[in-house]
């Protein structure tokens, strides 16, 4: 089994292998880790935009990215677009 992970200001971003898993915790192995210094320069990104919806009253508004629920429990619409616009800021590294 493998872990992704990524933090919501992109700066921690790796994958994890899990070795061994106990009741209490697990062994894992870190086989990818981003280094901001020595990664390739991007000059252009294109994202697709965000999706904001309503995601009943557990969720309620929300935004989607790719298909995959991003961040839920926003009590407006307009906080839940907000939030979506950050998100894709932070994706592109602006």
């Amino acid at each position: 089994m493998t872990i992704d992970i990524i933090s919501d200001d992109f700066a921690l971003d790796c994958s994890l292998r899990v070795l061994a898993v106990t009741k209490t915790s697990a062994t894992v192995r870190v086989i990818r880790l981003f280094d901001e210094a020595t990664a390739p320069a991007v000059t252009a990104v294109e994202l697709s935009a965000p999706e904001v919806s309503f995601g009943g009253p557990h969720h309620k508004w929300r935004f989607l990215h790719g298909g995959n629920v991003i961040q839920t429990g926003f009590d407006t619409k307009e906080a839940a677009e907000k939030a979506a616009e950050k998100y894709i800021e932070l994706a592109k590294g602006v």
